[in-house]
């Protein structure tokens, strides 16, 4: 009689801990073993859903990745003002970052702090694509006269990219940011730091 084959849960689980192991010790420092252990499988079952660690990893980035597109979809769908839009986007992003701190973390060290053996990542896609969803959306902003014509739509996508990704990080690294931060990124955005002239 052989055995069942590993369950989805199962894959789960190797994915939960193998999220946690990266994105705090690094590729490299995680091994195979580690992961079967804390999951309580063994290495045939890790095998039979990844093929190898390196599979593992590139999974995990790939499916953060995918992740964010979901968020901007649905974050831009329908029919909103460029500053409803925005608070929504931004709130998105910040719930993502709040629920799962350790997948911006892996994606920052993956991109930024590769350790040797590391499977390379493509996280130039997604920063061209996220920006790609801020210009398209600022530049309907501008059109229907919501906001100003006379900046460049993409360096006000950067200028609020920036902004989004500065609260995420602080959230990821533990920092108090407050649950109405989305609030605060857009109203800055919108209406400056300066005092209104009197």
């Amino acid at each position: 009689m052989t055995d069942p084959p590993p369950t989805p849960a199962l894959r789960d689980r190797i994915l939960d801990v193998a999220l946690q192991r990266f994105a705090t010790k690094g590729f490299a420092a995680t091994s195979v073993r580690e992961i079967v252990e804390l999951v309580g499988c063994t290495k045939p079952a890790l095998y039979y859903h990844f093929r190898s660690k390196e599979a593992l990893f590139l999974e995990l980035v790939r499916s953060r990745i995918d992740g964010l597109h979901r968020v901007l979809k649905a974050a831009t769908a329908g029919h909103h003002t460029a500053e409803q839009t925005l608070l929504r986007v931004a709130q998105a992003i910040l719930d993502g970052v709040r629920q799962s701190p350790l997948s911006m973390r892996l994606l920052i060290t993956a991109e930024h702090h590769p350790d040797d053996g590391q499977p390379e990542v493509d996280l130039r896609s997604m920063h061209e694509a996220f920006l790609l969803y801020m210009v398209t959306l600022i530049t309907n902003g501008q059109e229907r006269g919501e906001l100003r014509a006379d900046l460049p739509a993409e360096a006000l996508a950067w200028s609020f990219i920036g902004a989004v990704h500065v609260r995420a990080l602080g959230i990821a690294l533990g920092h108090p940011v407050p649950a109405d931060a989305h609030r605060l990124v857009v109203d800055i955005f919108a209406r400056g730091a300066f005092a209104p002239e009197s």
